[in-house]
């Protein structure tokens, strides 16, 4: 094969026309040739260099019009290849490909389910990077969404402003078109608390255009629906509107109660709006104007999400200064609501309502990209080996005047033809995926109406499939067309040895390699987690789990606001407990362990610098320490006797008694709940501390430190602490548990409905989901990295053995034992993948480091984990190569010395 005939490219591989640029060079290139020989056949004639290249010019005649004579004639002659023989010669090479693989069906199936599960897993994932990182926002100009949350000292900043703040920046900031704010609210609709009960929301004045949405009918509420003596107006979600007044476009105008009193309806909402900042409920059933009271303007808590859009061409640099210009005008005019290191920040979306579901999705996409990465090299190796047992008719063809651009062509389009059938099977496969992932990060950023077909992400797919397949066939089509393959294969291709030449095997044995490295990092890291999430489980959170049973009420009726009639209904409902057989005991709480409860500032009594500006705090009844079995470390519990005419009482943590009560016996010494720096302003009651607590984990059982905890007497609660109340009981029977539950909750009070009762085991589960859901992708991905590596090891080594017939059968006819034969099969099939397990080893020492925020009880070297994967990925590898090994030891040597 000349050099000529070694020059080729895509272009000529698709025979696209040829450039412009291209068809100049050639058309110098020729007349350049003719020029020469002219001038060789005067300077034979006896004429110097100098005057035969001069005569040659002359004779030739004017050279740049006959250079652009011969361009304009070539490109007319390009041009003549019309569209209709190009799509001819496709169709030509489509019909071929499809016969070719039609003729092996397993091929295909391997090869397109191989490819569709690494391309499906990362559209998927990508999908939720998409939804949650890249467009988390469903409003029209999203980009100019910004959020201002608060900085205390030098942790981690709230999303969220107190109202006095969210007010003053909306008053005078100027970087934004609109700030607005939103408070979540339950109500129920009708007279009566038997009602149909609905969730909805009160927003401040510019809600509706920051997030650019419009009325479906009628208006959105306005400036004269927040002056004081407005009539009470009513936004109405679109479901609502649907469910509830049967979609009539009359609806404007017409009365709807709310908590018994009547609202009237200016406006319905299109069904495409959403909430995004309310995960749980993204779709209002009613809209309430917000209007904040002169107590909450001066209340210090940080409880109101601040979303801004901001002006057009608006620089970071502005938005910075603006925000520091206009908190330093805050802090001069209201010093005392403001602490010394206390800073507003602007956020962005996923930073406040999924900073960890965020990470995960980066760390996940990753991880998808490792399986990517495999399942191609999985559909190189197999596409690789049926190249080479196509030898005889690659020769055959080239033979017959087909060129290496051509083999390598048709084997593009087969790529491609197979990349496009695995596309649309990892499209399906993708939705389905994110389906899971919703359901798996429950309560977290992804949401049912986010499971659409996103373009985008059809698009990045296709791009990714198409081009990974077109890159996979056109590497394993130089490699197997390469110069000499041809000449070379043209005889038996049973006689290569080990499968073809070293350069077939080294190429096969680096895919292999690849295979067990990207693997070994993938069950690194699931390994790593699994054992994370194991830790988690079993830790000591300081309470007890099994035999415990909670129940919560969903909705409490409207007087429930009221003390005596919140713990009116806890008392029956203790006493009828109390009372079942099966129950062991039973007790009440404001908060149950691992749901997020309330905190308030703290001050001991007398000190004012003793104070903590977010201290947590629970009310209990009597008898919640010893049901949910947690140790009382000095003084007593919570009593009967503790009741709301006498002193008040509460209990304290560890943590808080070793941080602001260390100087002196804790029993015995007074604060002051609700007082920062000991409230000057005014003068609460302060309570005593009976009774120190052991530390918990009962914010999470992950949590890096013990949160400094106050508790309190339920029947002395009153203001922030007189919560409806929550039941944990203890028994030893499920169903005697759950029906005492019930039946007690609905004898005290057949208006409260059906209560959510669960097992204190489901609620610890149901902390977990975050952690589950990073363990359980990472699971998924690796144990997908383990299959495919199983597959390609196995598909090598069938491969050698079957390309490796004679020379098996010239050793057994030698006297070779069938345990050898096994055990070389096996060795040359485990190499590769012992040498990229160790390749992998060291890739997942340095990459497992991004999963230390993930990690709980375990470092990202733990080498238990490592050592645990590694004989994991090396007994697959080895039982790979076991299956064909067998079949090698049962050749007949007399049947393999005869084929050819």
């Amino acid at each position: 094969m000349s050099e000529g005939e070694r020059r080729w490219s895509l272009r000529r591989v698709f025979r696209l026309p040829t450039t412009r640029r291209r068809l100049r060079d050639d058309v110098e290139a020729e007349l350049a040739f003719h020029l020469d020989g002219r001038v060789e056949e005067l300077m034979r004639a006896g004429m110097s260099r100098g005057d035969a290249d001069r005569e040659a010019r002359r004779r030739f005649g004017d050279y740049g019009r006959i250079e652009r004579e011969v361009e304009e004639m070539t490109i007319k002659s390009e041009r003549r290849r019309t569209l209709r023989d190009y799509v001819e010669s496709m169709i030509a090479d489509l019909r071929y490909a499809t016969r070719s693989l039609a003729r092996q069906p397993i091929y295909v199936v391997v090869l397109v389910l191989t490819f569709t599960l690494g391309v499906g897993a990362t559209a998927a994932i990508f999908h939720a990077v998409d939804r949650v990182i890249l467009h988390p926002l469903p409003y029209p100009d999203a980009d100019r969404i910004v959020y201002l949350g608060t900085r205390w000292g030098k942790g981690g900043p709230t999303g969220a402003l107190s109202a006095g703040r969210f007010q003053f920046f909306h008053d005078n900031s100027r970087i934004f078109d609109g700030l607005a704010t939103l408070s979540p609210i339950e109500a129920t609709l009708g007279d009566e608390d038997a009602g149909f009960p609905v969730e909805g929301i009160g927003v401040t004045p510019e809600f509706f255009g920051v997030l650019g949405a419009k009325p479906f009918l009628g208006r959105a509420l306005v400036a004269r629906d927040y002056q004081p003596g407005a009539p009470p107006v009513v936004v109405l979600g679109h479901d609502a509107w649907m469910t509830r007044f049967g979609a009539d476009s009359a609806v404007i105008g017409r009365g709807m109660r709310l908590e018994g009193v009547l609202y009237s309806i200016v406006g319905v909402l299109p069904t495409s709006f959403e909430v995004a900042e309310l995960p749980s409920q993204p779709t209002p059933a009613f809209v309430l104007p917000l209007v904040f009271a002169p107590n909450q303007l001066s209340d210090r808590g940080a409880n109101y999400t601040a979303i801004g859009r901001l002006r057009r061409g608006v620089t970071r640099e502005q938005i910075t200064q603006d925000i520091a210009s206009v908190f330093a005008a805050y802090r001069r005019q209201f010093p005392e609501l403001v602490e010394k290191d206390d800073a507003i920040v602007p956020m962005t979306f996923e930073q406040i309502f999924a900073p960890d579901l965020v990470s995960q999705l980066w760390i996940m996409l990753g991880a998808t990209l490792f399986v990517f990465l495999l399942a191609c090299a999985n559909v190189g190796n197999i596409v690789y080996a049926r190249a080479l047992t196509r030898a005889r008719e690659f020769a055959v063809r080239a033979a017959l005047g087909a060129g290496r651009a051509r083999i390598v062509r048709q084997i593009l389009v087969e790529m491609i033809l197979l990349g496009v059938v695995s596309t649309v099977a990892a499209t399906a496969v993708s939705l389905a995926s994110v389906r899971g992932l919703v359901a798996l990060a429950r309560g977290a950023l992804l949401r049912e109406s986010q499971l659409h077909l996103d373009p985008r992400v059809v698009v990045a797919t296709t791009i990714v499939a198409l081009a990974a397949s077109l890159l996979i066939g056109l590497v394993v089509g130089l490699a197997a067309t390469r110069a000499g393959f041809t000449r070379s294969l043209v005889g038996s291709t049973r006689t290569s040895g080990l499968g073809g030449s070293a350069a077939h095997r080294g190429a096969r044995g680096v895919l292999v390699g690849m295979e067990s490295a990207i693997a070994m990092v993938l069950l690194a890291g699931a390994g790593l987690l699994i054992t994370s999430f194991w830790n988690v489980l079993h830790v000591d959170g300081g309470f007890r789990r099994d035999g415990i049973y909670t129940a919560t009420i969903p909705r409490a009726p409207r007087d429930y606001s009221k003390v005596e009639v919140s713990q009116q209904f806890e008392r029956r409902v203790l006493e009828s407990l109390r009372e079942t057989p099966g129950i062991v005991s039973a007790a009440a709480t404001a908060t149950l362990p691992l749901r997020r409860g309330w905190n308030l500032p703290t001050t001991v009594e007398g000190h004012a610098e003793l104070t903590e500006g977010a201290t947590e705090w629970r009310s209990v009844s009597p008898g919640y320490l010893a049901t949910m079995d947690i140790r009382l470390v000095a003084g007593r519990d919570v009593s009967e006797s503790d009741v709301a005419a006498s002193p008040p009482i509460a209990l304290v943590s560890e943590a808080y008694a070793k941080k602001f009560l260390s100087d002196a016996n804790p029993i015995g010494r007074r604060i002051l709940i609700g007082c920062y720096k000991g409230c000057p302003e005014r003068h609460p009651t302060p309570v005593e501390v009976v009774g120190v607590v052991r530390d918990l984990r009962d914010m999470s059982l992950d949590q890096t430190r013990p949160r400094r905890t106050v508790w309190v007497a339920r029947a002395q609660a009153d203001g922030h602490f007189a919560t409806v109340p929550a039941f944990v009981v203890r028994a030893n029977d499920p169903a005697v548990a759950s029906s005492a539950l019930r039946r007690a909750m609905t004898s005290a009070d057949p208006r409260i409905g059906n209560p959510t009762i669960a097992a204190m085991t489901d609620v610890v589960s149901a902390s977990l989901s975050w952690r589950r859901f990073s363990m359980v992708l990472m699971a998924c991905f690796a144990g997908l990295a383990l299959v495919l590596t199983c597959v390609g090891i196995y598909g090598v080594a069938s491969y050698a053995v079957s390309q490796r017939v004679q020379e098996i059968g010239l050793r057994m006819a030698l006297g070779a034992r069938p345990a050898g034969v096994v055990a070389l099969v096996v060795r040359q099939g485990a190499t590769p993948a012992a040498v990229g397990l160790l390749v992998g080893l060291g890739v997942a020492l340095l990459l497992t480091r991004v999963l230390s925020k993930l990690l709980f009880g375990i470092g990202p070297r733990d080498p238990l984990s490592f050592a645990a994967v590694s004989v994991v990925l090396l007994g697959v590898a080895v039982a790979a190569s076991y299956i064909p090994a067998r079949r090698a030891a049962r050749i007949d040597p007399a049947g393999a010395l005869r084929a050819d």
